[in-house]
């Protein structure tokens, strides 16, 4: 068979980008900008909650990782998905919500003390079958949820959580360097247009940005060459400059 006789070759389709599988040196500074982003996220709701029942520091290190272990079977699942049953298969990281933070530290309030846990976990149950139930049917509602009315929404989130930070945050240069590498991409957005293209993955986004240089920069001046144990220093960046004593 000739050249000229043989079928004619058909390109492939071109890759949706939420499909495309980028190589290694797109791939590791990309998950190295999520993780850096999404820890604050996971390890924050943790921190609060066992600050408000009173757990001591061995309870809030156990707290911490089964919310990062469930976050990150909660990603598998999410980007990998069951066939149709569940996963969007959507390229982000599922993290803890925020937004329950505040109604758990009103059962917190209104549990009596030793019972505030379980009755936060009993809530999350029962709030996570409703969501199992209503999710197939919310998309049909999301005409009542137009951007205006979810951007009030988060931000009233992020204005009722305030004080909790502010207050970890309170002084202290390392504070203000963290910052800084933080609204750097935000008021000088070509500033890193120059680093190589793994740079800009990772410090062109102001949260991960100002989250490594805190790691970094808490890690360097108050854990190298002291005797802090490791469980000590997941909790530090909560209590230093704070006045907040954990046990």
């Amino acid at each position: 068979m000739t050249q000229q006789e043989q079928a004619p070759h058909h390109p492939r389709p071109p890759v949706h980008p939420v499909d495309e599988k980028p190589a290694a040196k797109r791939l590791v500074p990309a998950a190295l900008q999520h993780i850096a982003a999404m820890y604050a996220g996971v390890v924050t709701p943790p921190l609060i909650i066992g600050q408000a029942v009173g757990l001591d520091t061995a309870g809030r290190t156990r707290l911490i990782a089964a919310s990062l272990l469930i976050a990150g079977l909660a990603t598998l699942l999410q980007t990998l998905g069951i066939r149709r049953f569940a996963g969007n298969r959507l390229p982000f990281v599922n993290a803890a919500s925020s937004a329950g933070i505040t109604p758990m530290l009103a059962i917190a309030e209104t549990t009596a003390k030793g019972h505030q846990l379980p009755a936060i976990y009993g809530a999350v149950m029962v709030a996570g079958v409703v969501c199992l139930a209503v999710g197939p049917f919310f998309g049909k509602l999301l005409r009542f949820f137009p951007p205006l009315v979810t951007g009030v929404v988060i931000t009233l989130i992020g204005v009722t959580l305030m004080p909790v930070p502010v207050g970890w945050a309170q002084g202290g240069d390392l504070v203000a360097v963290s910052l800084g590498a933080g609204i750097i991409p935000l008021a000088a957005p070509t500033f890193y247009a120059d680093f190589p293209a793994w740079a800009q993955t990772v410090l062109g986004s102001g949260i991960s940005a100002g989250a490594l240089v805190a790691v970094a920069l808490n890690l360097f001046f108050h854990h190298l060459g002291t005797r802090s144990t490791p469980r000590a220093a997941v909790l530090s960046a909560a209590s230093s400059g704070s006045g907040t004593q954990i046990p």
